[in-house]
């Protein structure tokens, strides 16, 4: 029979009167500290109504799934401890991506640029090719460039460069050399400007 904690007031505290109920009360008092340890909250508007007064270093949670954030009071003020990553898949020009191509943004601010994009006609040209624009949000402080790794037949040489304009943020693919591929493989990141 559950007993009342004689120092905080907490009920619902297990009693182990018999020894055949140990694994079900250690499931339920393990499920009772669990709620206690870190309190859950649907909003940040419930979680400061119930927490008025926090002190430094209390954590929370708000939200569930894709909408979960975790809290640490910092300073006088909660401040974001986790949170999922954004992500986004930008809309592609004249090429189709693949093997999860997309943006993911951290809270920190840190974007990758991750999957395989590939032109859906012909190879990339020596001209350069627009593949996708960055979206808001997403975007580097200015303009950046950087090699891609390209397979091809092992006659031809030359490599794909990938820059993003400072401007428009548009992604131009390049061709550098004699490399015959439609395919540009993304792995990168950045800081994303304030």
């Amino acid at each position: 029979m559950p007993q009342p904690d004689p120092i905080q007031g907490f009920t619902g505290l297990p009693a182990y009167l018999e020894t055949y109920q140990i694994p079900d009360t250690l499931a339920a008092m393990y499920n009772f500290l669990l709620n206690r340890a870190i309190p859950r909250f649907a909003t940040t508007t419930a979680r400061d109504a119930a927490l008025p007064s926090p002190t430094d270093g209390m954590v929370c949670v708000t939200g569930t799934g894709t909408s979960l954030v975790v809290w640490i009071q910092q300073a006088g003020a909660w401040k974001t401890l986790w949170q999922p990553p954004a992500s986004t898949v930008p809309a592609l020009t004249g090429a189709a991506g693949t093997d999860g191509f997309g943006l993911y943004r951290d809270p920190d601010g840190t974007v990758k640029l991750e999957g395989t994009v590939t032109k859906t006609s012909g190879n990339w040209s020596v001209a350069g090719d627009v593949a996708f624009t960055i979206p808001a949000g997403f975007r580097p402080a200015g303009f950046r460039r950087f090699a891609l790794p390209a397979y091809a037949s092992s006659s031809a040489t030359g490599t794909l460069l990938a820059s993003i304009s400072g401007s428009t943020f548009q992604v131009t693919i390049q061709l550098n050399g004699s490399l015959a591929t439609n395919v540009a493989y993304f792995s990168h990141s950045w800081r994303a400007a304030a």
